[in-house]
């Protein structure tokens, strides 16, 4: 129930409310729900721009071996997030940790760790290795990807000094 209605905060976009209902759902005890509840929580500090908090529950989170399940998901997010906190090569570790150790078929999935592996690349300016990522694989699964994947081309353009590619997909991006 608990969990429920920290979903309904979330949908209403209450992400406060949403977040002290999964923390303490969390908390209760060493079990699957406490790790979903620890994962979504920290989904909601990521939306909140809580960067360290939310690297926080993912670091966390990957050591439980009741969020076995969260694992791989806590440590892409724990990717995206130190891009969000300046240390970029660390995201690209996690993402090998997890090519290694995590593989994956779901098509959203590799698609996603695409993306954040490419926006990585991009703040470390490896801008060819940005737009290679982009090119090996379908990322069209993930979540707003056309979107995602031209600001990538957009940054990548722009850190390689070709500043009319970089202005095109940044209109088209708008």
């Amino acid at each position: 129930p608990l969990n429920g209605l920290a979903g309904l905060r979330w949908m209403r976009g209450d992400l406060e409310g949403a977040y002290k209902l999964y923390a303490e759902l969390a908390e209760e005890e060493l079990s699957p729900d406490a790790a979903e509840a620890m994962y979504r929580a920290g989904r909601v500090l990521e939306r909140l721009g809580h960067w360290a908090e939310a690297a926080q529950h993912f670091r966390v989170l990957a050591g439980l071996d009741e969020g076995k399940a969260f694992h791989a998901r806590a440590r892409l997010e724990l990717a995206r997030v130190s891009i969000e906190l300046g240390d970029a090569q660390s995201a690209l570790h996690l993402l090998n940790f997890l090519e290694g150790n995590y593989a994956t078929l779901d098509p959203v999935e590799r698609a996603e760790r695409r993306l954040v592996r490419a926006r990585a690349f991009n703040a470390v300016r490896e801008y060819v290795e940005a737009l290679r990522v982009l090119e090996e694989g379908e990322v069209v699964s993930a979540p707003e990807a056309e979107a995602r994947a031209l600001e990538v081309r957009a940054v990548a353009f722009e850190g390689l000094g070709f500043h009319v590619e970089a202005a095109r997909a940044w209109l088209i991006f708008a």
